[in-house]
């Protein structure tokens, strides 16, 4: 999961889940709640990819917020999953994070 407020009205969160399940835990919420104090309005669920197994949530999550950082909305792209986890690693190598490959 990856939240962000990039572009969002004050006090909404988008929450990206690429394991999409469609009830926003309390646990989730609550985190949330605890990042925006008073300023927490809603978390939305923002359309994205979704992985086809159950462990590349963390490759995923960290596609979508280096996705929103450098500008790019991930509801708008397809990662190329092959190539996610050799991309991370390349990037934790140089040191320097760049966009995921996509088709």
């Amino acid at each position: 999961m990856c939240v962000s407020s990039v572009g969002c009205p004050p006090g909404t969160v988008n929450l990206f889940d690429s394991l999409y399940r469609d009830i926003i835990s309390q646990e989730v919420e609550d985190q949330v709640k605890d990042l925006l104090a008073d300023s927490f309005q809603k978390l939305e669920f923002a359309p994205c990819q979704q992985q086809r197994n159950g462990s590349d949530c963390g490759v995923f999550a960290i596609a979508f917020a280096t996705s929103i950082l450098l500008g790019s909305a991930p509801q708008n792209i397809t990662f190329d999953i092959a190539k996610m986890r050799p991309h991370l690693v390349a990037c934790l190598k140089a040191g320097m994070m760049i966009q995921f490959p996509s088709f």
